[in-house]
């Protein structure tokens, strides 16, 4: 789907719900992608990060992120890690896409 709204609304009709979330993340990080539809994917991503109302389509777009996402996307993850649900999946993505910002956000959660 193309819109956060559309993606809950799928999740809601296949029983998958917010303690799901760390599954959701590995399987959208799994997925195979055709190469036409990297942009597309990047772009749905984005708004999820970005528009997403729940934990489950957030999470889904910082794993398409994590995967396809690009330097400009590293602060938008950031701001995100902060929340501790978000945390670990947002470390995820940042590993991939950049490191330094990985570790801020985890001494900025876990700061003892």
């Amino acid at each position: 789907p193309d819109d956060p709204a559309a993606l809950h609304r799928r999740f809601e009709r296949l029983g998958i719900q917010d303690r799901h979330r760390y599954l959701i993340g590995f399987t959208v990080a799994g997925l195979p992608l055709p190469a036409d539809q990297v942009d597309a994917a990047r772009a749905l991503g984005r708004r999820l990060v970005r528009t997403g109302a729940t934990a489950s389509t957030v999470i889904a777009g910082i794993a398409l992120l994590g995967r396809l996402g690009e330097p400009e996307d590293v602060p938008y993850l950031s701001v995100l890690g902060l929340l501790r649900d978000l945390t670990g999946p947002v470390i995820n993505a940042h590993d991939i896409l950049d490191r330094r910002p990985a570790a801020v956000v985890w001494l900025a959660v876990y700061p003892r």
